[in-house]
């Protein structure tokens, strides 16, 4: 017989012990989100934005 514990947000069958990442890969894709989109002033549409690279991110390139 099979011993496991359902994660309640997934529905993930976990080991007993183990702690699911669910909600960490959500974390992850919203910050994502928050630094890749904004909205245009003009339209009020949301619009993707690469390339913009935050003080914190600059990595040399020499």
């Amino acid at each position: 017989m099979a011993y496991y514990t359902v994660c309640p947000c997934c529905g993930a069958n976990l080991d007993p012990g183990e702690k699911c990442d669910c909600m960490d890969a959500r974390a992850e894709r919203e910050e994502f989100f928050r630094k890749h989109m904004e909205t245009e002033k003009a339209s009020g549409q949301f619009a993707f934005v690469f390339g913009k690279e935050e003080e914190g991110e600059r990595q040399c390139r020499g």
